[in-house]
């Protein structure tokens, strides 16, 4: 099963919620880059309830509990090592020590804020009888070293040794009060060894926390949504894509999200270039990703269903060390699609301008059979294409395209195009393609002749 670290290797848009994520330590960090894609809807459901509740209580929070609360996220250590050594009977040095004593004196303080504000999702075990141990003094300071109060003998041997002006004697002394120092250490790792399953609750508790904490920044940063879990469906209302979303609004300019309905069968989507048919599926497939790693999702609302497997075929990744041609490669993840759906798998096909690279008539022939197989095995598959002449039975709909209204006595060109392309999708019932191909080409200054000539052409219908 694909863990999050995949996710973030092969798509843009999962990098860029994870860049985006305010995690602050070294275990929330690893706990979220080791965590598994979801397959089933009712952990999905347990994960999105605590993320629920912590949403709704970090919302009401003061600025200066929030900011305590990171403040003490970020200070904590990975000790899984350091535990792991502990239990198996490993002598470990005062740093490691340090670390222990530290990691526990923060949980207990962040204990005691989750306490305040009445937060019992995550149970934090009681480690004071660690600090005690680590701290027989009972200092508080966020320090470690061997106390003279673990030993009478090595505080007499330490005032012993400053006392003597003899070097050997010193010396003598040093050895010593090393050995006993080890046998303390060694005594002390002991009495952890019945607290190392306490330790380690706390730090896959405080991992989870971490992660959850940066989920729900998340929801605030970037208007996400509670998904609703389904059997067998995906419905988005306001559908949008954070990562060119943000991009756009560097530049003063707003995505415009769509709505869109999938069921377990192919849902067919025509419209021209630079009409948002790439950038959709990358984006149901953010999405989609975003829910099985119990995220929000980007949407105003959202019912999906989980899914086993995401496929993807957008033609952005062709393996060209291997040499294999964009329509080998294509067609590769295109047959993975039909192998999984044969199966009897439940996947989310998403397929971009299927056998676009081939001629028109064995082209058209593709697109055709893979929608029938498709339609045969009850698989859920956006498919996008400029063919006309499809057979289905199956959802259709095609991006508005020009704003040919909008554009009449407008200057238009290359750098303000995309402001007249209404990227909406309309649901259709006929075996309709839209033909905004030249009309985008004469707008962005090509060649009149070249223009003309392929008016002519379709009007000789060659």
């Amino acid at each position: 099963m694909k863990t999050f670290r995949n996710y973030i290797a092969e798509h843009v848009g999962v990098k860029f919620i994870y860049d985006n994520m305010n995690i602050c330590s070294a275990p929330g960090r690893k706990e979220l880059l080791n965590s598994k894609f979801i397959v089933a809807p009712n952990q999905i459901e347990d994960e999105l309830e605590l993320l629920d509740e912590l949403f709704i209580k970090y919302t009401s929070l003061s600025e200066i509990t929030k900011t305590n609360i990171l403040h003490l996220l970020s200070q904590v250590y990975d000790v899984s090592l350091i535990i792991k050594n502990i239990q198996s009977g490993f002598t470990v040095d005062d740093i490691q020590l340090f670390e222990v004593k530290k990691f526990s004196v923060l949980i207990q303080k962040l204990k005691e804020i989750l306490c305040e504000i009445n937060y019992t999702s995550l149970e934090f075990s009681d480690l004071s009888i660690v600090i005690n141990i680590l701290d027989p003094d009972n200092t508080g300071l966020m320090t470690f070293y061997i106390y003279d109060s673990y030993d009478s003998k090595l505080a007499k041997l330490r005032k012993e040794r400053i006392s003597t002006n003899n070097q050997n004697k010193k010396d003598e002394l040093y050895i010593e009060i090393l050995k006993l120092e080890d046998q303390i250490r060694t005594k002390l790792c002991k009495e952890l060894r019945h607290y190392c399953k306490d330790l380690e609750i706390n730090l896959r508790n405080v991992a989870k926390f971490d992660v959850l904490l940066a989920k729900t920044q998340l929801i605030e940063k970037f208007n996400l949504c509670r998904p609703e879990i389904v059997e067998n469906r995906i419905n988005y209302c306001g559908l949008f894509n954070p990562f060119i979303a943000d991009i756009l609004s560097k530049k003063g300019k707003k995505f415009q999200a769509v709505d869109i309905g999938i069921d377990q069968k192919p849902c067919l989507i025509t419209g021209a270039n630079m009409s948002g048919k790439t950038v959709l599926l990358k984006t149901l497939a953010v999405a989609q990703i975003m829910f099985q790693f119990a995220f929000y999702v980007p949407a105003q609302k959202a019912e999906i269903m989980p899914v086993e497997e995401i496929i993807m075929s957008l033609g952005d990744n062709q393996d060209e060390l291997t040499g294999l041609s964009s329509f080998a490669a294509e067609m590769l993840n295109v047959d993975k699609i039909i192998k999984a759906a044969k199966k009897g798998k439940k996947i989310l096909g998403l397929v971009d301008e299927l056998a676009r690279t081939t001629n028109p008539d064995e082209g058209k022939a593709i697109v055709n059979a893979f929608v029938y197989l498709m339609e045969k095995y009850n698989s859920s598959c956006v498919v996008t294409t400029h063919y006309s002449g499809i057979i289905t039975r199956s959802k259709r709909y095609k991006v508005k395209g020009l704003k040919t209204d909008e554009i009449k006595n407008q200057e238009v060109n290359s750098t303000n195009i995309n402001d007249y392309i209404d990227y909406l999708l309309v649901e259709i019932d006929e075996n309709f393609v839209p033909n905004d191909a030249l009309n985008i080409i004469e707008m962005l200054g090509v060649e009149k002749e070249l223009v003309f000539s392929a008016r002519d052409f379709i009007s000789r219908k060659l």
